[in-house]
């Protein structure tokens, strides 16, 4: 029972983690794709 609760708060805490560095490799992603662009 302990054992789940800490797996809620870790999934909790480590789930919006997961989200903020997906989001930042997509933004730096995009930002190299559009500064290429304006390279060629």
């Amino acid at each position: 029972m302990a054992n789940l609760v800490i797996n809620k708060v870790h999934f909790k805490i480590v789930n919006p983690a997961i989200l903020i560095w997906v989001s930042k490799e997509d933004f730096f992603e995009a930002k190299k794709k559009q500064s290429s662009r304006k390279d060629t």
